[in-house]
């Protein structure tokens, strides 16, 4: 989860909130909490949310 927040630059309590709403998908791998990035980069779009662009993207 703190991947994921950092790829969208927000802190991990939203990427829960996120969890919790059922915007996006968490999926366990052991000890794991996975995150598919298409689902997340989906979610952003549908949303007024914009992260920023980073260089060589």
């Amino acid at each position: 989860m703190q991947d994921a927040a950092r790829y969208v630059s927000c802190h991990p309590r939203t990427i829960t909130r996120r969890f919790g709403d059922g915007t996006l998908s968490r999926y366990r791998l052991g000890r794991k909490v996975i995150v598919d990035l298409d689902e997340l980069d989906a979610a952003l779009c549908a949303t007024s949310f914009r992260m920023p662009l980073e260089a060589g993207r």
